[in-house]
């Protein structure tokens, strides 16, 4: 294993591997961080390391598991199908010939602040087409701008409950709550929403502009990594700070780009799709390291890897991963969780994305 380090320090210490995580059943155990350094040292692949000054520094990569072209912006009017084995298929819903032409029509009033002429011909619509969820988020927005609340949040109560499965309702529904000064229910309303679209910039905005009546502020991002590992010529190159547990965390993942036999282990499959088994291994080397370093009084303190300890402690770092992680496969990633695995990336939301003001 090739190494272009300078001064950098690389001797690592075995530290308590990552613990209470789902695995994948037969597959092998997540590597220590003693044992991770050892399969590079003794892989055929030629490994190399840059240092950086900052993150900022970290050349351009996009994960072979992703899109090239980047995550998509979603599903229009998400709607999820839940099959007899539980298994859940996304697909979009689609507004009737009625609803579909009340909506057209009612747009240009709505974005003029007609609201009482478009609300007219959305409440005309939904009785026609009562199933209609769009018509009653659309109807609540009506009602929301015009200065009722109320009204607003009882119509996006009813497009919840005919798709639960559609991050607006949620949105607009704390919306509404914060209108009625009720910031405790809407920051679980928007927690409920981020946690169907996660990461999502329009919502976190949205959220944040609301900042001083909620009480709260919600963190644009969890994670700012301070390393990463790309495939330059026949080399795998980590980049990274000056660290020792950012660049483990950089070995991580250039072991996952070129060690098929690694993700076979792991994933039972040497495809180098994206699973959230690479970010657990990754993060949980990472967190090992920089824990046994901080116990040790080593380095400089970073509060957002000791923010990542307590959710790693708490049991709840499989959360974060679908958070931070999963939306950058797709915004649709985790509606696509099952219903448990939704609820309790909306607890951890709740706990871990909003600070006080």
């Amino acid at each position: 294993m090739k190494r272009v380090v300078g001064s950098f320090i690389l001797a690592l210490s075995i530290a308590t591997r990552v613990a209470g995580e789902e695995r994948p059943a037969n597959r092998g155990r997540f590597l220590t961080p003693a044992e991770l350094a050892e399969l590079g040292d003794k892989s055929e692949v030629q490994y190399a390391t840059t240092i950086v000054k900052n993150g900022a520094d970290l050349p351009a990569f996009r994960h072979p598991g992703f899109s090239k072209e980047g995550p998509s912006n979603g599903t229009p009017y998400p709607e999820i199908s839940v099959g007899a084995d539980g298994s859940r298929s996304l697909y979009s819903f689609r507004p009737s010939a009625v609803a579909s032409k009340a909506l057209e029509e009612a747009e240009p009033l709505f974005q003029a602040k007609e609201y009482v002429q478009a609300l007219t011909i959305y409440r005309e619509a939904s009785l026609k087409d009562p199933k209609c969820y769009i018509l009653y988020l659309s109807i609540g927005d009506c009602y929301l701008f015009s200065g009722n609340p109320l009204a607003a949040l009882d119509n996006y109560d009813k497009a919840i409950a005919l798709n639960p499965d559609d991050f607006h309702g949620y949105w607009f529904r704390a919306s509404a709550l914060v209108e009625l000064a009720k910031p405790e229910e809407a920051r679980h309303s928007y927690a409920k929403a981020l946690a169907m679209s996660p990461r999502n910039p329009t919502l976190l905005k949205a959220i944040n502009a609301r900042s001083e009546r909620l009480g709260t502020r919600a963190k644009e991002e969890l994670f700012h990594p301070q390393a990463m590992a790309r495939p330059e010529g026949d080399k795998f190159v980590i980049y990274t700070v000056d660290v020792p547990h950012w660049w483990l965390y950089g070995l991580c993942k250039a072991v996952w780009l070129a060690e098929a036999g690694h993700r076979k282990d792991l994933t039972g499959s040497t495809d180098l799709h994206w699973t959230n088994t690479e970010e657990l291994e990754c993060m949980g080397n990472l967190l090992a390291r920089y824990r046994t370093d901080r116990d040790e009084e080593k380095g400089t303190p970073e509060p957002e890897l000791d923010r990542l300890l307590e959710v790693l402690g708490d049991g709840n770092l499989g959360d974060f991963v679908n958070y931070q992680f999963g939306s950058q496969l797709t915004p649709d990633y985790a509606i696509l969780l099952d219903r448990e695995s939704q609820e309790k990336l909306v607890r951890f939301l709740e706990h871990y994305l909003f600070d006080k003001r």
